[in-house]
């Protein structure tokens, strides 16, 4: 398994936790009264549900694509 296999494996770990906390925060969620309270863990939840998204969709990106060698090129062209 190259670098941008382990950058893709990387990104879906890191996803599944981002959705467990996620679930876990949804989860405590549902056990508080207080409104305002509810409206913060939704917000929480939806932000780590998006986070969750896009470091998969830039993981698997990377893997599939790879990476800009520009750099690279540019210090072995001096």
């Amino acid at each position: 398994m190259g670098a941008f296999g382990f950058i893709g494996m990387a990104a879906i770990i890191y996803t599944a936790i981002l959705l467990a906390v996620s679930y876990f925060v949804l989860f405590v969620n549902r056990k508080a009264e207080d409104k305002k309270l509810k409206m913060f863990g939704y917000g929480v939840a939806g932000f780590l549900c998006l986070a969750a998204v896009t470091m998969l969709i830039s993981g698997l990106y990377i893997s599939i694509k790879g990476r800009n060698r520009s750099p690279m090129m540019m210090q072995d062209m001096m």
